[in-house]
């Protein structure tokens, strides 16, 4: 009966272990990453700029229409009846369905706007995605909040295998950049397969409850209302006014800068989220206590990963990138302080967002884009690129004191 009992405990431990987040981040970066930089060198900075319209336009569109009813149900308390989850489901469904058709038909509009030779293409084929990521099983959700940790990082590491494997195949077959668009679908056609392996019985929608959810949800479609703006906002300047080259340039320097520290912080955010929210039902002190021993933790390693890449990029960015990708350099060193307080906002509204304050990740947001978007007007007439930085830099410092002021405030009350 012991060994039952112990064997109970020590399978509900793995699943639930951060050791799962932490295979599931780093292999999944790490594939993200090859892929990225391997394409980079066979393309160029023009076609990456390409593709990149086609992932901008998919980001818009999802943030824009962020119903948050996933984190909520994510969140709640208490756990949403299966009437509820119906009609969540339905709702994200309903929304893929119609984002897909937006984006299939903007395709060729869009192209005009941007003025970029084949970007068309490129948008019609990446409209499969949204319907493919809101139509996912509501289990997949559940396991979130129950914190199943080893689900979620086989899943993941499976799709962006599939989509790395569909890629290379679709690239020796001469698809050109559109093999990187249809390794996204092939992941998201296998994430929702997965999802859907467990039956979800769909009964009829309860409206009332979703009310309930939406509460929370509410704040987070805001808060992604304008973290698209802010952070598409950029990317929509420089590829309308410098063009594809400058603008795959701007995306590599982005995605380098990233990878040291936003998905670094993302891993900690998928882990402390359901973790802070289940504690803080229970002990508001604990949840805070081991919130702020992570986010010392992780300020010492951001830091110092920053020093470290700002001292080596040179020859580790062109062992990897053939030499026409050295117009990146400057950027991505200008790029680091970003990032850093980037990464530290995504650990610092996680928490926020765990024990029910989206409000003040909201309003920290808000006060990030009126600081930003004006300045980044200002400074891309004459500094270009730099200009683009330095007022995300400026506006990403007002969000991160704004946040952090919230956590202190918070804390005092409680």
């Amino acid at each position: 009966m012991q060994l039952v009992k112990n064997n109970k405990i020590w399978s509900k431990f793995t699943r639930e272990h951060f050791l799962w987040v932490g295979i599931n981040q780093i292999l999944c970066r790490a594939l993200v990453a090859f892929k990225f930089l391997y394409f980079a060198t066979v393309f160029g900075p023009a076609a990456i700029g390409l593709v990149g319209v086609g992932l901008m336009a998919l980001a818009i569109v999802e943030s824009l229409t962020d119903t948050g009813l996933p984190q909520a149900v994510v969140q709640a308390p208490q756990h949403p009846n299966r009437s509820a989850l119906s009609a969540v489901w339905l709702i994200q469904s309903i929304r893929g369905l119609g984002l897909s058709i937006l984006l299939f038909l903007a395709a060729s509009p869009l192209e005009q706007f941007f003025n970029i030779d084949g970007s068309a293409e490129v948008l019609a084929s990446i409209a499969f995605c949204p319907l493919l990521r809101n139509s996912l099983s509501i289990n997949y959700y559940l396991q979130q909040r129950n914190r199943n940790f080893r689900y979620l990082a086989f899943t993941e590491v499976s799709c962006l295998i599939l989509d790395l494997g569909v890629t290379l195949f679709f690239y020796s077959r001469n698809h050109g950049v559109l093999s990187l668009i249809y390794g996204n679908v092939a992941a998201d056609a296998l994430r929702f397969t997965v999802s859907w392996m467990q039956p979800f019985l769909i009964k009829k929608p309860d409206w009332n409850d979703v009310r309930k959810l939406k509460g929370f949800g509410n704040w987070i479609w805001i808060n992604s209302i304008i973290i698209t703006i802010i952070n598409q906002f950029d990317k929509v300047v420089v590829a309308k006014m410098l063009g594809a080259t400058s603008f795959g340039s701007y995306q590599m320097a982005s995605k380098v800068s990233q990878m040291a520290f936003v998905d670094v912080a993302s891993m900690f955010a998928q882990y402390l989220f359901p973790t802070l929210a289940r504690l803080y039902s229970t002990d508001p002190r604990s949840a805070y206590l081991v919130f702020r021993k992570i986010i010392i933790i992780l300020l010492v390693f951001f830091f110092s990963s920053a020093v470290l890449i700002y001292l080596s990029i040179e020859n580790d960015l062109l062992f990897f990138l053939p030499y026409n990708w050295i117009v990146v350099l400057p950027i991505v060193a200008l790029l680091l302080p970003v990032m850093v307080m980037a990464a530290t906002n995504g650990v610092l509204s996680s928490y926020l967002r765990a024990i029910g304050r989206p409000r003040v990740v909201t309003m920290a947001t808000l006060f990030q884009g009126f600081v930003c978007i004006p300045l980044v007007f200002y400074l891309i007439k004459d500094h270009g690129v730099n200009g683009v930085i330095l007022g995300n830099t400026i506006g990403m410092l007002c969000s991160l004191f704004y946040m952090l002021r919230g956590v202190f405030e918070i804390r005092k009350v409680s």
